[in-house]
């Protein structure tokens, strides 16, 4: 009886405690009524565990109303705002969002959420009024949130200190107070104020595997699902579109001429069917205060595999510690650090641009923990997120995969990448917005293992870089190391080591039996007509680099051509990878700043300067950069016309690129030309020149790329020959010299010789029988006068018609103006500079009719004497020119931006979201 008693004693203290605390949470909660500024700590049910049939079902069967308000409608917007790139404002250090570790940490300073009961959801739905509709922008109809909800989150979720953490076996659960921390790890069984569940029991069936999510497009406007009895509060107005300025399509910050449709984003059906465990039961039955699970109510007894410690030293496991914030991302592996990418920038025209923020793909050894492969993608560009997608699929299976998106990640995320990361797996692919955090770590093939999401702030995160950190500790266990059939044939050892140690190769690692190599099984037979080294210019996209050499060695007379490779900086990787692949490899120890213009300059003439050294007998090499796909005829090309390098003194180099190359200017594969150009994607040059142009290397000062300065002093009046039809096609792009909008509109444009035996015509290019052959064109042309704007009234036909045209325009000091501009830009040719020309003349087959554009009075090929056959172009007609192009990128971009929520489920699912679709 006298322990009865004492217990009696004890339970009476604790609910007096417990009525204590509830007061003083709804005082904190009032005098918080007006601030949006809420911490919210939600980890997520394990995806891997089903309940039993005693427990509530608060993740598989939590219902809501069957009623649907409508709370958006499509918009069209027909100018965004850009903003201005804000960087190196540095945040300040942090609470650690999560926490996971062998041992339970204190966590008596962070704040905490008190659990929600169905009756204060009710009182919170009350005094809500109907929403409105207002007119937006060029009279599209958007609805009003009007004036922000006069319901208070704060009066639901209030903060305060918790006596005990938030823990269960190896993981502690901890938030910060500006934003809002959301995780999902397949491994732990974390409970959580919002998700109603009661421990599993001893005897509960084994976890069943994780079924990856079916992905939705979320173009489409939803309407939300609210809480039974709770009218939808006003709706304030979505924000203003602020286009980043990261969307301008060049370094100089201007933006490109766009659409936007404006969808709030509500979950009338979740398409990330995973996330139907986050919302909350509106059944009163569920609801009672008895059924809110506290941190007591976890159960050890039926952890998934990978989520238990062993009780030894740690030595079966590895532990990750992650930090991703806005000055980039960090990772360490048992406590060293092996991995970091921060404050990474470089102007951007007028700004400073954050290269380190974007997605960051990195793949560990699942035994050691050691990078097999890591790389960054800055996704606030077009196409890296068709890079990152290429990245994920040829990692191998087994690899434990970090993704860590570092704000701002989601800019120019697509469907593809989004309906990918579902597939494998992930919770909060489809619910990312501008500002976020987020990070997935996953094991290739075998599920998710954790994902932690910081959401960015309502209404404040637009403009300027206040992102709250994201920091994270996760264990895992060491897994064996997949092993392929091919690893143990004879002869295999030093591929098969390779691929065990480095990732990222696809097909050449795959476990297919054989692997794929780069070396052809039956080589094209070729005369080779004289020995031309190539020099392929990497510093570290080795894969890259493989897939080239299989391009190269594909082409006729591939394998009798001597190939180098050239690194930038002491490469283990590229050592194993030459001695594998039987290549010389040559390591350049360069002392400049890693991604300067200056760094780039020093290794392309340490890389000129060494393969001739290298190859004293060669008169020519070919200097090939490893971001280049490769036509089937790249050696042949280069080997009919090494003849006229060595017979035409007026010749510089040869080309394999043509920077006025489109579907509609090339067909004629046979066809050369002659332009006053610059040495540009694969390249031949002899070695007279090449010395040359060594002795007048850009110096650091001048602040110019290698090939603009050959071209500005070193050339003279030699020209360059470049094909029709180009032979090297750039690939990638979303970087710092080629930007994602430069691939997307012009270099992935421009099409790639598909023929293997091709004929060029040499004759016509020699330098008198061109001059005079074009000059007899120009003479016979019909002249094109340009009465109406160009881009209003197409001047030509788009059809062959069997005759020759010449368009005058007004350049009387360079060959760049105003008139050349708004003549390309409306035609569709080569807009950003004037590299393709010779003294002032351009031409190429317009849609199938030779073209010729020339400079009066600047050329000497301009014949007409009647200034009404020039055309001068004004200022207003570039700027019409810029925003009516004949060429569009035709990207759609989804900009989702985060807002404060219509209610809790709104705030819960995530789906407070408000999207941009973009398109320019």
């Amino acid at each position: 009886m006298a322990a009865l008693s004492k217990r009696g004693r004890r339970m009476v203290f604790v609910v007096f405690l417990n009525l204590v605390y509830f007061i003083m949470v709804l005082l904190i909660a009032k005098s918080r009524s007006n601030q949006w500024d809420l911490g919210l700590q939600k980890s997520l049910c394990n995806r891997a565990t089903p309940l039993d049939k005693t427990g509530v079902k608060a993740c598989d069967d939590s219902k809501t109303s069957t009623d649907e308000v409508s709370v958006s409608a499509p918009v069209t917007v027909n100018k965004t705002k850009a903003v201005e790139s804000e960087v190196g404002q540095v945040e300040e250090d942090v609470e650690k969002v999560s926490n996971v570790s062998v041992s339970t940490a204190s966590t008596s300073d962070i704040p905490t959420v008190a659990p929600v009961t169905q009756e204060m959801l009710l009182k919170a739905g009350q005094g809500q009024e109907e929403t409105e509709n207002r007119k937006e922008g060029t009279g599209g109809q958007v609805e009003d949130r009007g004036e922000r909800q006069k319901r208070d989150i704060s009066s639901l979720i209030s903060t305060s200190k918790p006596q005990d953490t938030h823990t269960h076996q190896d993981v502690t659960v901890s938030e910060t107070t500006d934003s809002h921390t959301f995780h999902s790890s397949i491994v732990h069984d974390i409970a959580t104020p919002y998700l109603h569940t009661t421990p599993a029991s001893p005897k509960s069936p084994p976890p069943t595997p994780f079924t990856p999510p079916t992905s939705t497009s979320l173009s489409s406007t939803r309407t939300s699902a609210p809480l039974s009895a709770t009218p939808l509060s006003p709706i304030s107005p979505p924000p203003t579109l602020p286009i980043p300025s990261l969307l301008s399509d060049s370094k100089t910050g201007s933006v490109p001429q766009t659409k936007a449709e404006i969808r709030t984003r509500r979950d009338t059906g979740i398409p990330n069917k995973n996330l139907e465990s986050m919302r909350i039961p509106d059944d009163p039955s569920r609801s009672t205060p008895s059924e809110v699970s506290t941190p007591n109510m976890i159960d050890t007894s039926n952890s998934h595999a990978y989520g238990r410690a062993q009780p030894s030293s740690g030595q079966g496991h590895l532990h990750l510690d992650i930090t991703i914030n806005v000055t980039g991302v960090t990772l360490a592996v048992d406590g060293v650090q092996v991995y970091q990418d921060l404050n990474r920038t470089m102007q951007w025209g007028k700004r400073h641009a954050r290269l380190h923020a974007g997605l960051h793909l990195l793949s560990l050894h699942p035994t050691t923990g050691h990078v097999a492969a890591a790389n960054s993608f800055i996704t606030w560009q077009a196409t890296s997120d068709a890079m990152f997608l290429k990245a994920l699929r040829d990692s191998q299976d087994g690899r434990l995969l970090l993704v860590a998106g570092a704000p701002d990640f989601t800019t120019f995320l697509g469907n593809k990448v989004t309906e990918a990361l579902q597939d494998m797996g992930s919770m909060f692919a489809d619910r990312l917005a501008y500002r976020d955090a987020w990070c997935l770590l996953l094991h290739k093939g075998r599920g998710v293992l954790h994902e932690v999401l910081v959401t960015s702030r309502p209404g404040h995160n637009y403009t300027a870089h206040h992102v709250s950190p994201l920091t994270t500790r996760v264990t895992v266990p060491r897994v064996p190391e997949r092993k392929c059939v091919w690893h143990a044939a004879p002869g295999m050892e030093d591929h098969a080591a390779f691929c065990r140690t480095y990732d990222g190769y696809g097909a050449f690692c795959s476990c297919h039996e054989p692997p794929w190599s780069p070396r052809p099984a039956s080589p094209v037979p070729y005369a080779v007509r004289e020995v031309i080294p190539v020099a392929v210019v990497t510093a570290r996209r080795l894969s890259r680099v493989v897939r080239q050499l299989g391009q190269l060695w594909a082409s006729p007379g591939g394998l009798d051509t001597p190939v180098m490779i050239f690194v930038d900086g002491h490469s283990p990787e590229a050592r194993s990878l030459a001695a594998l692949l039987r290549v010389p490899l040559v390591e350049h120890q360069n002392l400049a700043t890693p991604g300067s213009p200056v760094r780039i300059n020093e290794h392309i003439r340490h890389v000129v300067t060494q393969a001739f050294r290298r190859h004293p007998k060669a008169d020519k090499i070919i200097v090939l950069e490893d971001d280049l796909d490769l036509a089937p005829d790249f050696i042949p090309f280069f080997q009919q016309t090494a003849s006229l390098l060595e017979e035409d003194s007026r010749l510089f180099c040869v080309n394999a690129y043509n920077y006025n190359a489109y579907n509609h200017t090339a067909h004629d594969p046979a066809r050369l030309y002659r332009v006053h150009g610059l040495p540009a994607y694969g390249w031949m040059v002899r070695r007279r020149v090449a010395e040359e142009m060594v002795l007048q290397w850009a110096p650091p000062k001048e602040g110019l790329d290698w090939d603009m300065w050959v071209h500005k002093v070193v050339m003279g009046s030699r020209d360059v020959l470049v094909p029709e039809v180009p032979r090297t096609k750039h690939v990638g792009g979303g970087g710092a010299h080629v930007t994602g909008f430069e691939q997307a509109l012009y270099h992935g444009r421009r099409p790639l010789n598909t023929l293997q035996n091709v004929t060029l015509d040499l004759q016509r290019v020699r330098l008198l029988p061109y001059i005079k052959t074009h000059h007899n064109a120009i003479a016979g042309a019909r002249v094109v006068r340009l009465t109406d704007h160009p881009c209003k009234v197409l001047p030509l036909p788009t059809r062959q018609v069997n005759q020759t045209f010449v368009i005058y325009i007004d350049v009387s000091k360079n060959y760049t103006s105003d008139a050349y501009f708004v003549v390309a830009r409306c035609l569709g040719l080569n807009d950003r500079n004037a590299h393709e020309n010779l003294q002032a003349m351009y031409t190429f087959p317009f849609f199938g009719n030779q073209l010729y554009i020339v400079g009066c009075p600047l050329s000497p090929f301009c014949l007409t004497s009647d200034e009404g056959d020039v055309y001068k172009a004004t200022p207003k007609d570039r700027k019409y020119a810029e925003h009516h192009p004949f060429r569009r990128a035709n990207l759609a971009v989804h900009i989702s931006i985060r807002v404060p929520p219509l209610d809790l489920n709104d705030l819960v699912t995530l789906t407070n979201l408000v999207d941009y679709r973009v398109t320019y």
